[in-house]
């Protein structure tokens, strides 16, 4: 069992009180058999991801899902791009952030504007109310797990709050003022 929660918003108890709590009524019988920690850099890309000499990558660049916290395929993705560079500069001997920026480029046209989208929807949903967010909640639960989906999830939690689809269309629009 895992539990991600933005720090700031476990008011009352640190994340491990509210997973040992969710763990004890929900599986009373079961056994902890070992226990990690780790923070995920949710937070938007950061603005400078290349140097002289040096290309950040993965988590280092906050280059994570904000929605999910995943980071696997960014890092990968990422890492793919960052390497053709640095076989670039390699071949022409330039490693000044001047050169080196065809990788932040290459980064924001292959996911990084995606990155910005997703940061600024997952921005709406944490300042959104307990009670707005619980209503969107229960919508999707109505989803059976044979339908469940990225869209079906969207569709249900539309329905459910029609100014959501505002809230989302503004999200686009205010990741492309910023590319700009």
């Amino acid at each position: 069992v895992g539990i991600g929660i933005a720090g700031h918003l476990s008011h009352e108890k640190g994340p491990k009180e509210y997973l040992d709590e969710f763990v004890a009524k929900r599986f009373p019988d079961a056994t902890i058999t070992y226990t990690m920690y780790g923070g995920v850099p949710t937070a938007a890309t950061l603005k400078e991801i290349v140097k002289d000499n040096i290309m950040l990558v993965g988590d280092a660049a906050r280059q994570v899902n904000p929605i999910t916290g995943g980071g696997i395929v960014q890092g990968m993705i990422a890492g793919s791009i960052a390497g053709k560079v640095a076989a670039e500069a390699v071949k022409k001997g330039k490693f000044d952030a001047k050169f080196l920026k065809k990788y932040r480029k290459e980064w924001d046209k292959t996911l990084g504007n995606t990155q910005k989208v997703m940061h600024n929807m997952k921005e709406k949903f944490l300042f959104m109310t307990d009670e707005r967010f619980n209503n969107l909640v229960s919508f999707c639960k109505k989803i059976p797990s044979d339908k469940f989906s990225l869209k079906s999830l969207f569709t249900e939690a539309v329905k459910g709050d029609p100014k959501l689809m505002l809230d989302v269309a503004k999200s686009f629009v205010v990741s492309k003022i910023k590319l700009k």
